[in-house]
């Protein structure tokens, strides 16, 4: 219901005083979400650094802040090289990584 995959069957989500809904885009809100699915995209020509670089951009994350919080979301998971070749747990790591990228609020 987060994702807005699917209504809510009664009552409303509300981030602060915004009503997440279903039928829109709710852009702003989304950058409060982190959403990890359980089948997560991954483009295995990229580097990690590329791939999370990738996700930060389109969150629009300040680009003087951008690499900061890479290093600070790679140390957390401990990660540093190509998609291609990670296990499945290092790549569940990866996305979680894309998931907290931006720093979401919920």
């Amino acid at each position: 219901m987060l994702a807005t995959a699917e209504a809510p069957s009664w009552g409303g989500i509300f981030i602060g005083d915004e009503q997440l809904q279903r039928t829109q885009s709710n852009s702003r809100l989304k950058r409060l979400i982190g959403y990890l699915p359980d089948d997560f995209p991954l483009y295995d020509d990229l580097t990690v650094w590329d791939y999370l670089e990738y996700f930060a951009r389109l969150y629009k994350i300040d680009r003087s802040k951008c690499n900061q919080r890479i290093n600070e979301v790679l140390d957390l998971v401990e990660l540093g090289t190509k998609i291609a070749g990670l296990s499945r747990g290092m790549k569940q790591r990866l996305s979680l990584a894309r998931t907290i990228v931006h720093q979401p609020l919920i």
